[in-house]
């Protein structure tokens, strides 16, 4: 079985029109791959704690006095912004059992067509990795059904 992370191209403030076409080309992809796999969707609170690592260093770094202000009032915005409301985020990933070789040729066709709309697709090679995004969905689903 193999694991891919799939992110998303972003049409966000796209017109309709452009964002009609890149889901018809996603249908057309899709229609290419002719063997089973399953999408899993996992969808997370979004943690800012993790961005503040990355602001923190910025901050530190910068000698401009400006963007350092400009750095912290976006982190009190993010604070601020996770009490208000729940923000989460999309994780998508594709299943895949192994492939023959007929298969293996749709599958390099479907994602390379899919890489040329701005979809990032990176396999997930760490077999710890691939346990723990199995695990966290199974228990996520257990934790629903028993609500």
């Amino acid at each position: 079985m193999n694991i891919y992370n799939i992110s998303p191209c972003n049409t966000l403030g796209d017109d309709e029109e452009l964002k009609c076409n890149i889901f018809n080309s996603y249908l057309a992809t899709i229609k290419l791959i002719n063997f089973n796999y399953q999408v899993l969707i996992n969808t997370d609170k979004i943690n800012f704690e993790k961005n503040f690592d990355i602001l923190n260093k910025n901050t530190y770094l910068s000698t401009n006095n400006v963007q350092r202000n400009m750095i912290e009032e976006y982190k009190e915005y993010l604070i601020k912004l996770s009490k208000e409301r729940q923000i989460y985020e999309k994780t998508f990933y594709i299943i895949v059992e192994k492939l023959n070789l007929n298969e293996k040729k749709q599958f390099e066709e479907a994602f390379n067509s899919m890489k040329n709309l701005g979809v990032s697709i990176s396999k997930i090679e760490n077999s710890d990795e691939v346990f723990k995004i199995l695990y966290n969905t199974i228990n996520k689903f257990d934790e629903e059904v028993s609500k």
